[in-house]
């Protein structure tokens, strides 16, 4: 039999942070009681925490196959597939938690995120509409909800929600970056690089804003400049799909062709492991290489 001594053990070592010893623990109190439900689920958050997510799915899986009544378990499911932007079954699990307890804000937020994430904007914005203001994510639900109205071209309401999140957190980065993006949407590049560069000296090396000062400079004709910011990115995060798109073209306009099909490769090796998102993306590369360069298939 397991001891509570051997639990609440376990559950100090999670308290100050040691995950590897927690998960000893859990794993140890697992084998002594393979149903045993509150092990598998913290079995789970240790996993997050040492940021093995496809683990942590897999617990928390066998916690909801013990207990699929167990809202918390559903919302910390959805949350591990945020984690792996997985939208649909993320969707799902978030719907089963608030079907469970209507009152689980994270799983509010989670639906939020998730819609948005699908492109359906205008539902989203209705969940992030709910988030409660005393919760630690209000301003992630203000961040959202604006991103989900500039998507829809409703850029007025946007700029309002940004500039409301702006003057309660001045140095948010992303809401920062949501900012230069809403003004470079209408060509007022200036004002939307200053708002890029501040977010980068509070978060050097941030991936969207390095993105966002790549498409200006790329616009602006500025290839080399551009180029930079696109490897900036990809130094970060060798994966960021759009960053490698965006390269091939540049270096096209370089008249660097074999560099711009290596960098379109990337693309398409990136997007075919990933399945079906970026469809259009795709679309564009394909004909792209199929026409610019004909033996290069």
């Amino acid at each position: 039999m397991i001891s509570e001594n051997e639990f609440n053990e376990a559950l100090d070592y999670f308290d100050n942070d040691e995950y590897e010893e927690v998960l000893q623990y859990f794993e140890k109190i697992i084998k002594m009681d393979l149903g045993n439900q509150e092990a598998w689920f913290m079995k789970a958050l240790t996993l997050i925490n040492l940021k093995r997510d496809k683990e942590a799915l897999e617990a928390i899986e066998v916690a909801l196959e013990l207990d699929p009544d167990d809202a918390e378990a559903w919302v910390k499911k959805a949350w591990i597939l945020e984690l792996l932007h997985d939208a649909p079954e993320g969707l799902h699990a978030a719907e089963m938690a608030l079907d469970l307890d209507e009152y689980q804000t994270d799983a509010v937020y989670l639906m939020g995120k998730f819609l948005l994430d699908s492109g359906k904007f205008s539902e989203s914005i209705e969940y992030f509409k709910k988030y409660p203001e005393n919760e630690f994510l209000f301003y992630d639900s203000l961040l959202y909800q604006g991103t989900a109205l500039f998507k829809l071209g409703k850029n007025e309401e946007a700029e309002k929600l940004l500039d409301k999140l702006l003057n309660m957190e001045s140095e948010n980065p992303d809401a920062l970056n949501c900012k230069g993006q809403l003004l470079m949407s209408r060509g007022d590049y200036p004002e939307a690089i200053g708002f890029f560069q501040k977010a980068l000296d509070i978060s050097p090396g941030f991936i969207l804003s390095n993105f966002n000062l790549g498409i200006i400079e790329k616009e602006s004709g500025n290839f080399d400049k551009a180029l930079d910011y696109f490897d900036k990115v990809l130094k970060v995060d060798p994966e960021y799909l759009k960053a490698w798109y965006e390269k091939g073209l540049v270096l096209d306009n370089l008249k660097r062709k074999e560099d711009s099909i290596d960098a379109y490769k990337k693309f398409m090796q990136i997007a075919n492991q990933r399945g079906s998102i970026e469809k259009g993306l795709i679309i564009k590369v394909k004909e792209h290489l199929a026409r610019e360069f004909p033996d290069k298939k």
